[in-house]
């Protein structure tokens, strides 16, 4: 997703495109990662939405994916489900959280995520 100025946001929620489109950019500048599967994270745990800097490119299965040279953590809200039907509400809701800690990380306003958990 294209943010504006501050770059952009790329969302893993569940679809295999934004390893195109947004994993290949870690290679060459800031990637950040929003993931919003949380049945099946690509990095956090289950249940947590979670807002990342890649510092490389993501390859290989979810598991391999846990090294801290791989991405780091700037922000998590915890949903406590793995499917967003259980609470849509509270599921829009952190994950719009997530966006306006990424604006204030970038300078776009808002409130700045350092690994902070809701």
């Amino acid at each position: 997703t294209d943010v504006g100025q501050s770059g952009r946001v790329c969302d893993a929620g569940g679809n295999e495109s934004w390893d195109r489109e947004c994993n290949g950019g870690a290679a060459s500048s800031a990637v950040a990662l929003l993931e919003t599967d949380v049945g099946q994270p690509e990095l956090g745990p289950p249940g947590v939405l979670s807002l990342h800097r890649l510092h490389h490119p993501l390859f290989g299965p979810p598991h391999t994916h846990a090294r801290a040279r791989h991405a780091s953590w700037s922000d998590a809200v915890y949903f406590g489900s793995a499917t967003p039907a259980s609470d849509p509400r509270a599921y829009a809701s952190a994950v719009a959280e997530l966006v306006r800690a990424y604006r204030g990380d970038t300078g776009g306003g808002g409130r700045g995520g350092a690994g902070r958990d809701s």
